[in-house]
């Protein structure tokens, strides 16, 4: 299984540069705990990934530092400083890519091809 993502900052209509991303898995149910399996920067696409290897089954994690990007961009207030997506993976050899479309006030996410 794979997972990636890339980011879109429809406030400024271009893809998100230099957003710090986590790749979590997250162990158990209740205090199980979470790995770390890898961390990006996203391109001048806005792309990040892919990392493979994840079980079917398991429940994921990306982290975007959304705080650090809009800081760079001259944004001082804004809402958002870290959002979390959580999704479980499908089937073995599934592709999960996971875009995420931010301004400093709102997101958006979907299951992208």
């Amino acid at each position: 299984m794979s997972v990636s993502t890339h980011v879109l900052d429809v406030s400024r209509g271009m893809p998100a540069q230099g957003v710090p991303v986590a790749v979590m898995v997250v162990r158990g149910t209740g205090s199980g705990g979470k790995a770390g399996v890898a961390s990006w920067i996203t391109d001048a696409d806005g792309r990040a990934g892919p990392h493979t290897g994840i079980a079917e089954g398991a429940v994921c994690e990306l982290v975007f530092d959304l705080r650090s990007y809009f800081s760079r961009a001259g944004v001082v207030r804004a809402f958002f400083d870290v959002v979390t997506i959580r999704f479980r993976v499908p089937e073995p050899r599934a592709r999960c890519h996971v875009p995420l479309l931010v301004t400093p006030w709102s997101y958006t996410t979907y299951r992208g091809s």
